[in-house]
C-alpha cells in the first residue's frame, strides 16, 4: 500500500466548487444589502432634515412656503389641526420616496 500525502484532483474539484457555489450565492446578497443600507440612510438623513423644518414651521403663526433644492422638496399644509410636512425626493435606487410628519401648531 502506497501512503498518500495529498489530495486528488477530485477532491480539490469538489472543495473549490463548493467554494464557488457560496460566492455565487453571496456576492448579490451582499450588493442588495449595500443599496438597501443606502436607500436607508438616506431616508434616515431627508426624515432629520423634514423634523427640522417642521419645528420650525410649527413656531410660525401660518405655514411656511414650500422649500425646494435640487435634491428635495419639503411641502407643507394645515389639515384639521395638524401642520403636515412632507418630504419628496429620488432615492438611491431611482424611486420616487416621500416621508411626511405631522405637527401641533402652537
Amino acid at each position: 500500500m502506497f501512503n498518500h500525502k495529498g489530495f486528488t484532483l477530485f477532491e480539490v474539484l469538489i472543495s473549490f466548487s463548493l467554494l464557488m457555489t457560496m460566492v455565487v450565492t453571496l456576492i448579490p446578497l451582499l450588493i442588495m444589502v449595500d443599496s438597501e443600507r443606502k436607500v436607508l440612510s438616506e431616508r434616515r438623513f431627508y426624515a432629520s432634515q423634514l423634523h427640522d423644518e417642521l419645528q420650525i414651521a410649527l413656531m410660525q403663526p401660518t405655514p411656511p412656503p414650500d422649500i425646494l433644492t435640487e435634491e428635495w422638496i419639503i411641502t407643507f399644509q394645515m389639515e384639521v389641526d395638524y401642520l403636515k410636512g412632507c418630504v419628496q425626493w429620488e432615492n438611491f435606487k431611482k424611486d420616487p420616496d416621500e416621508i411626511c410628519f405631522y405637527g401641533l401648531p402652537r
